[in-house]
């Protein structure tokens, strides 16, 4: 007879299973269900904010502006040209061709190197190093300012 504990686990793994082979069929019914449902999604939001304020964030954002400071150097210098408006952030995505939402860098050394790219592609991007890479050697070598 199992425990209460091992069914448990093996519901958990099922479950767990059954996420990762239906994943995307989820993700996008979920996006689908937010677009239709904006106003109430955006309601619910604004009270999970509301109710869990995060107490350690302000210590979060310090302590990553400490461990990072080539990422922060880089989106400040990448803000303060868009503000300048020497910076299009109305590109389109360099991949689908949709409107561009997000600048990717490559290298953080390089701040002015980004890529434009809409969230959808820039999601891909940062979860498959593989499509990265590739993305990265079409992009990144072709490029006059990274290349100055």
């Amino acid at each position: 007879m199992q425990s209460i504990q091992q069914r448990r686990k093996q519901h958990q793994k099922q479950n767990h299973a059954w996420y990762i082979k239906n994943r995307t069929t989820q993700l996008q019914k979920h996006k689908d269900w937010q677009q239709k449902n904006r106003k109430k999604y955006l309601e619910y939001q604004k009270e999970y904010h509301r109710t869990h304020k995060d107490r350690n964030y302000l210590q979060r954002v310090i302590e990553y502006r400490q461990k990072y400071p080539h990422i922060i150097k880089a989106h400040t210098e990448i803000y303060r040209l868009w503000q300048q408006g020497i910076i299009n952030k109305q590109e389109p995505c360099a991949i689908c061709g949709e409107k561009s939402e997000d600048c990717h860098h490559f290298d953080y050394s390089l701040p002015l190197c980004v890529v434009h790219l809409c969230k959808d592609c820039h999601m891909q991007i940062r979860n498959d190093d593989s499509l990265n890479k590739e993305i990265k050697e079409v992009f990144m070598y072709d490029s006059h300012v990274c290349n100055e």
